[in-house]
């Protein structure tokens, strides 16, 4: 949080994104507490395959 607050006075205009594995989304980010707090934080995610190293989703 406090990255993305400095990262708003610096360049307001950036987007930030947190990057996963996609074994990291399946297995702890598909939580129901997890998924409400990234809601209430609007913490958008890129996912992506850590073997292909590929972009599996983006999550707004």
């Amino acid at each position: 949080m406090n990255y993305r607050l400095a990262l708003k006075k610096e360049e307001p205009e950036r987007i930030l994104y947190l990057a996963i594995s996609h074994d990291t989304y399946e297995d702890f980010f598909s939580r129901q507490f997890i998924q409400d707090s990234l809601k209430e934080y609007q913490i958008k995610l890129l996912i992506f395959n850590s073997l292909s190293q590929d972009i599996v989703l983006w999550k707004e």
